[in-house]
């Protein structure tokens, strides 16, 4: 049998299917017997699988007649196939692959997935754990999320990673033919081909969506992602920092520009009206930013719901127009997992007609007096390393840089 992979057949490929029958896969080498769920099989299985799936080749499979072809004239199988409830897993039986199941999550998964999301991502600087509505909220509830983009990787009942090719509609209406890659693997399971096997699905995904690029943001430098997303062509496109500022002492002699006034507002108490101005703001102020893409009311609505920081927007006036905006939060989980008194900085931007005037200082400065009247010491703020201007406006307020960050592409 020739099964698909990499762009070509191969005649050394081993397939295993378990279509959730208890009596447990049917097998063979080389071949898949599906007779119970499937009834007679013929026609090419290769060609049932090669749209849905990039398989890897792996050393050492058994060698398969070339001449054998397997059918799947039924579609049962194939229908199940695409829902998820069987997989297919490459290089062995399951035993050997160590009963390694790949699904698409429902949202009763949010809890396990959460777990392996925290698992995966505990140690890496600046990071806390995820709350189960924080991510309910990023991943189920978020307007573009795809089942077909989402995959568990389970091992005896447990999930012990999660992936997903995300395609932002706004993004796509943009003109920007991309998509996101993200990809966490439990650490004792890393290195046996899980994390490999997320990104081939996530990324047959993205393709069968026709998009150009994918992209990911990777939060190191080295590590198991850089091998990974190296290992699959990513290429640096971009560096990013974060900058910390040390000191409970807010900056002196910063005046609001005349004419201007701040208008704070919790962000728990912010209604619909306030999100929209704070959207509305910020795809104005961004819109010439690395990487834009307009963002939705129902995504900042949807955050302020799951938000358990403590969260201030500052808006900037004139003559009764939003001139520029900042969002900044005491990081009360951050602080309580890690002993601190720390605050984020998140988004400072001011409308381009109005730059150069004082006023994203101003907005930085009555960011870092908000927090250091919360006790806050220590305050975090990422930046575009491109964007000099933003690097000397910080660094004149204090902060230094004390992380670099990745940001991958990939052409589809």
């Amino acid at each position: 049998m020739h099964s698909f992979f990499g762009g070509r057949y191969c005649p050394q490929l081993q397939l295993s299917v378990d279509s959730g029958l208890k009596s447990g896969p049917s097998q063979m080498h080389g071949l898949v017997l599906c007779e119970k769920t499937t009834g007679k099989m013929g026609g090419d299985f290769s060609e049932a699988i090669r749209a849905r799936f990039i398989m890897r080749e792996l050393p050492g499979t058994p060698s398969v007649d070339a001449s054998s072809r397997l059918a799947c004239q039924e579609s049962a199988f194939c229908r199940r196939l695409h829902e998820g409830k069987c997989y297919i897993s490459v290089g062995g039986s399951p035993s050997a692959m160590g009963q390694i199941k790949y699904m698409h999550p429902t949202e009763a998964d949010i809890g396990p997935i959460v777990r392996a999301w925290n698992l995966s991502r505990r140690g890496l600087p600046l990071e806390r754990d995820y709350t189960i509505g924080e991510l309910r909220a990023e991943i189920f509830d978020d307007e573009d999320y795809d089942i077909n983009g989402s995959w568990v990787a389970e091992a005896k009942g447990e999930v012990v990673g999660f992936g997903r090719g995300i395609v932002e509609r706004k993004r796509v209406e943009s003109g920007l033919s991309e998509g996101f890659v993200t990809v966490e693997v439990v650490p004792e399971h890393r290195g046996r081909g899980i994390e490999k096997e997320i990104m081939d699905r996530v990324l047959a995904h993205l393709r069968s969506r026709h998009l150009e690029r994918a992209e990911y943001s990777c939060p190191t430098l080295t590590g198991w992602r850089n091998t990974l997303f190296e290992e699959y062509g990513f290429k640096d496109a971009r560096h990013f920092f974060r900058m910390v500022r040390k000191g409970g002492n807010p900056p002196n002699d910063i005046r609001i520009p005349a004419g201007v006034r701040f208008e704070r507002k919790m962000f728990i108490d912010a209604n619909e009206q306030d999100i929209s101005l704070l959207v509305a703001t910020f795809n104005e102020t961004f819109s010439e930013h690395f990487g834009f893409s307009p963002v939705s009311d129902k995504r900042w609505l949807r955050l302020r719901d799951a938000y358990e920081d403590i969260g201030m927007i500052t808006f900037a006036m004139r003559d009764g127009r939003t001139v520029g905006m900042c969002f900044s939060d005491e990081s009360v989980l951050y602080n309580k997992e890690h002993g601190t008194k720390a605050g984020w900085v998140w988004i400072i931007g001011v409308t381009k007609s109005e730059r150069g005037k004082g006023i994203g200082r101003a907005l930085l400065a009555d960011s870092i007096t908000w927090l250091a009247g919360r006790g806050i010491d220590t305050v975090y703020l990422g930046l575009d390393a491109e964007n000099r201007k933003a690097l000397v406006l910080y660094t004149s307020l204090g902060f230094e840089v004390i992380l670099e960050n990745i940001y991958y592409r990939l052409g589809l």
